[in-house]
């Protein structure tokens, strides 16, 4: 059976360093566009990194999709 995939949401998570102790803290960006590029995903969280008084661990990107059969 072929399916096919249709794009409905992106969401950027920042990983910073979790200071009081072991692991990370995430700080989610929900509702990207579902088309932009990961460089300017990229770009846009390593910015907003910047702000974070936290050391950077990680820039994820998740995307979630409406697969379906055709």
């Amino acid at each position: 059976m072929a399916v096919a995939t249709t794009p409905l949401s992106s969401n950027l998570l920042i990983l910073v360093a979790n200071d009081d102790a072991s692991g990370n803290l995430s700080r989610k960006y929900a509702d990207l566009k579902p088309d932009a590029e990961d460089q300017d995903v990229f770009d846009v969280g390593t910015a907003l990194a910047g702000l974070q008084s936290r050391t950077l661990s990680a820039i994820n990107r998740t995307q979630v999709y409406e697969i379906e059969a055709v």
